[in-house]
């Protein structure tokens, strides 16, 4: 989650400094749809051969553990997105960045301890999951004072995600009646083409966005 704030901080930065907020917005926007493609296709396909994974490569003991490494996998996209919003606070009011990321810590400090207390390592893995969907909605509201999010054009990459995750339900279900080896595979592959899938026509632009700014810097 840092090494995407800190690759994508820059162009943020320069944005805000230059005032406009509807091309933060769409630089934003941009990303978001980049991250969550590709981190929503790797979750759920991990998620789907979460089991004969975890038992290939670490053992029969840790079957346990499957549950709880499907619900932390959430953990990382939702991360990389309120770093996202993060970001956009953190270049136009650092000090606000600040004050919300303590509220966030301790409201996760608060949460885990809560959830371990009454439900176990379940409990502080939801826990963990919530503090993440809790902190973005804390950046978002303050965001909105330096970017102009677009609000159309959204309904082909949420269609697009969501082939990718039947695709992942697909997996989960031939995971069932092959080997490991076959199901990760087949999880490899598929969370590849469900990556891409709702991205291929963000990337390219985003991309000659980025080469366009840096050209220009001395």
């Amino acid at each position: 989650a840092d090494m995407a704030q800190r690759g994508i901080f820059p162009s943020v930065a320069r944005l805000i400094a230059a005032g406009d907020r509807l091309a933060t917005g769409r630089f934003q926007m941009a990303s978001i749809k980049i991250v969550l493609a590709v981190l929503l296709a790797a979750t759920c396909m991990l998620s789907a051969v979460a089991a004969p994974m975890v038992t290939t490569l670490f053992g029969p003991q840790w079957q346990g553990s499957v549950l709880l490494f499907q619900i932390l996998l959430w953990r990382v996209p939702f991360s990389i997105v309120s770093g996202l919003y993060r970001n956009v606070i953190w270049a136009g009011a650092p000090g606000l960045e600040g004050r919300i990321g303590v509220i966030s810590a301790g409201t996760m400090i608060a949460s885990v301890l809560v959830g371990t207390y009454y439900f176990g390592a379940v409990g502080c893995a939801v826990a963990m999951v919530a503090s993440e969907l809790f902190a973005i909605v804390l950046y978002v509201g303050p965001a909105r004072r330096f970017v102009e999010l677009p609000s159309a054009g959204h309904a082909s990459w949420l269609l697009r995600v969501l082939i990718g995750v039947g695709m992942a339900l697909v997996v989960h279900e031939l995971a069932q009646h092959t080997t490991a080896y076959v199901a990760i595979a087949l999880a490899v592959a598929g969370g590849g083409i469900a990556a891409l899938l709702p991205i291929i026509e963000d990337l390219r632009p985003l991309l000659r966005r980025r080469a366009r700014r840096d050209a220009e810097l001395p």
